[in-house]
């Protein structure tokens, strides 16, 4: 009885680890999946959580599977930290941060073009076959290439393997956005474009304009589409399960996780690190 007062504090501590880190990922999960799946979302918050779940309170299995094993991660997450907090003392800010966010941005802007190309396909503003390549591998490009140096900054490489590896992905990565950077419309392009618009609206016996007006309202509304799938995907995943088993066995098994970690570090069959340590101590004391 005496150990287990003594690793209180211990299982205390790692209880409310386990209840904050789980409050705090159950209220994330109210974030679209979109920005869930973002590289500065990752960066700054989902790697950290899952290091305070599964590490500090034992609670595996909550979020998503990753590649990375937590302990692995730890060690990756620390040696990245070091590099972030050396970059910020050098030049006053994370190239991280600005890696992450320019990735996040192109997979957006990306994912914009092709529901923009799709309603105004719809709209027979352009024709079906019509597409944009260029631009959309470019993007791609972007996107790869940003995140992979947002990645190997967060959670750098530890072993010289990993790390050929990591540079190998980056030179791929640099040629391909170089390839695509030379297939984007030059002033030609563009004023062949304007012609193709000019011709369309003559054809249709409507003015430039109203070609133009169309090509709005297909942003706006591609804009909303985005919107719809992107932002609100969770709620109805949610509100359907609520509706379909009810609110109390929803709140009961989403809290089931957390309780059954805390279950365990109250358990006095559990051995703590801080017990493990006194065993060790006193096995030495008796020597």
């Amino acid at each position: 009885m005496g150990l287990y007062l003594l690793t209180m504090p211990e299982r205390l501590f790692r209880s409310l680890v386990v209840l904050v880190a789980g409050l705090l990922y159950e209220l994330s999960r109210l974030l679209p999946s979109s920005i869930r799946r973002s590289h500065l979302y990752q960066a700054v918050v989902a790697r950290g959580l899952r290091i305070l779940m599964e590490l500090v309170g034992g609670a595996v299995g909550v979020m998503p599977p990753d590649p990375i094993d937590v302990r692995e991660l730890t060690a990756r997450k620390a040696a990245g930290n070091v590099l972030e907090v050396a970059s910020v003392m050098l030049v006053g800010w994370s190239p991280l941060w600005l890696l992450a966010a320019t990735a996040d941005l192109t997979s957006g802007t990306k994912a914009y073009l092709e529901a923009f190309g799709r309603e105004l396909r719809d709209r027979g503003v352009i024709g079906p076959t019509a597409a944009m390549g260029s631009a959309a591998e470019l993007l791609e490009a972007l996107h790869d290439t940003s995140g992979l140096f947002a990645d190997a900054i967060d959670v750098p490489p530890l072993n010289a393997s990993d790390l050929r590896l990591s540079l190998a992905d980056m030179q791929n990565s640099l040629t391909t956005l170089k390839d695509n950077v030379g297939h984007l419309p030059g002033p030609r392009e563009q004023a062949a474009l304007y012609e193709e618009m000019r011709a369309v609206a003559g054809s249709q016996g409507q003015s430039l304009w109203a070609v133009s007006g169309a090509i709005a309202a297909g942003a706006v509304r591609a804009g909303v589409r985005m919107g719809s799938v992107h932002v609100y995907d969770y709620y109805r995943r949610a509100l359907a399960e609520i509706a379909t088993h009810g609110f109390a066995p929803y709140v009961q098994r989403q809290a089931r996780p957390y309780s059954l970690a805390i279950r365990c570090h109250l358990d006095p069959a559990h051995a703590t690190h801080t017990e493990l340590a006194l065993r060790r101590a006193w096995g030495w004391v008796r020597r």
